[in-house]
């Protein structure tokens, strides 16, 4: 089955290397043709349009990194779910607002393509090894149908449908972000109290504080290494805006998430936005000079 995939971040190439080594074949489109020329030299087909991406292909992903971006490669006159066969499956991959879902699964519908709304956990090494954990939201006739070729990616969970997988990701994401920025502050103390990397990584193995953020960016916080990157500051703060808002439209106070994305807005507008969303520790090192 041919694969077409738009969108090649950290995180949508990595699910492309992952399928490639498979032997799938790939058909995929960026909007920088620099990063679309990278994964052909993995032996994918890189296409100029993301329409001319899709044609031919037996479904389609997206990774794609803002909200506008999306509605301009798949809807209108000119997307791709124009262009798409009756019946064949979109993943949208991406972490979004319901409302924007909603209206994308809508547009879906009217052209007769079955819309999933599937973001991804982990990282980029996750999506490379095949690994990622896919929180599918969607018709459970194409769960059931596409679950052996979804199964080549990581660990499927059916969470219903589009909107209750949307809140699923926006609300893991906000536990997740705001651990990141906790976890900036602890070790921003623990190296001003003099304790070292080691002794202080070695031990939080087994207290409460250990974490799935810790685990990953522990090292690189005690050596102030903001690279390699895993995602954008900048990114990490629309996730938090968008599961805050969500909270907002609920009518349910969420005053901690609302303070902590504020963290990210602060280190967006301090010019950190394109770095690792570690760099919300900057700002505890700008507050020092």
């Amino acid at each position: 089955m041919k694969v077409c995939f738009l969108g090649l971040g950290s995180m949508g190439s990595g699910v492309c290397r992952n399928l490639l080594n498979k032997g799938y074949a790939l058909q995929v489109w960026n909007r920088s043709p620099e990063k679309a020329a990278k994964v052909a030299g993995w032996g994918a087909e890189a296409f100029a349009t993301p329409q001319e991406a899709a044609r031919g292909a037996g479904v389609v992903m997206s990774c794609l990194s803002s909200v506008a971006a999306l509605k301009a490669v798949a809807g209108g006159a000119n997307g791709v779910l124009s262009c798409m066969g009756k019946g064949m499956a979109f993943y949208d991959m991406g972490t979004w607002d319901i409302k924007s879902v909603l209206a994308l699964e809508a547009e879906a519908e009217r052209r007769g393509v079955r819309y999933v709304y599937m973001p991804m956990g982990k990282g980029p090494e996750a999506a490379e090894a095949g690994e990622s954990p896919l929180f599918f939201g969607g018709s459970k006739d194409v769960y059931e149908r596409d679950k052996a070729f979804l199964s080549e990616m990581g660990e499927v969970f059916y969470l219903g449908d589009v909107k209750a997988a949307c809140a699923f990701k926006l609300i893991t994401n906000l536990i997740g972000l705001s651990n990141n920025v906790i976890l900036t502050e602890g070790v921003f103390l623990a190296k001003r109290m003099g304790l070292s990397e080691e002794a202080f990584l070695n031990g939080a193995k087994s207290t409460g504080a250990w974490s799935y953020q810790m685990r990953n960016s522990g090292h690189k916080l005690f050596n102030e290494a903001f690279l390699p990157m895993r995602g954008t500051l900048d990114n990490a703060w629309k996730d938090m805006k968008f599961g805050v808002e969500m909270a907002e439209e609920a009518g349910v106070s969420c005053p901690a998430f609302a303070m902590l994305r504020d963290r990210y807005k602060a280190a967006s507008e301090a010019g950190y936005g394109e770095e690792d969303y570690i760099s919300v520790y900057r700002l505890l090192m700008d507050a020092e000079k």
